[in-house]
């Protein structure tokens, strides 16, 4: 709700060390988050500027779901969708 809350130390008081992680990561976004739009997901992960991003932004309609939005990845129903992406790409990394 504040816009940069992930600069605000009084928020996130390590926030100045943002460029310091270095860790894979891997992103979804979905096309229908009414929460956290793919806008705001790429403004949060470009203050962690030595990632190493993954991003996989997501239709509901093209893995076989009517929606997903911000909570959709976490329905059990996913198990045998993008759980599985997940954990070949934890495998990976």
């Amino acid at each position: 709700m504040k816009k940069k809350f992930i600069e605000d130390d009084s928020i996130l008081p390590n926030g100045k060390y943002l460029k310091d992680y270095n860790v894979p990561t891997l992103a979804f976004t979905f096309t229908d988050d009414e929460v956290s739009d793919s806008k705001s997901t790429f403004s949060m992960l470009s203050k962690f500027s030595n990632l190493k991003k993954t991003h996989r932004h997501i239709n509901p309609k093209e893995i076989g779901e009517e929606n997903m939005g911000h909570y959709g990845f976490l329905k059990p129903s996913q198990k045998k969708k993008l759980w599985i992406d997940l954990l070949q790409w934890f495998q990976k990394a």
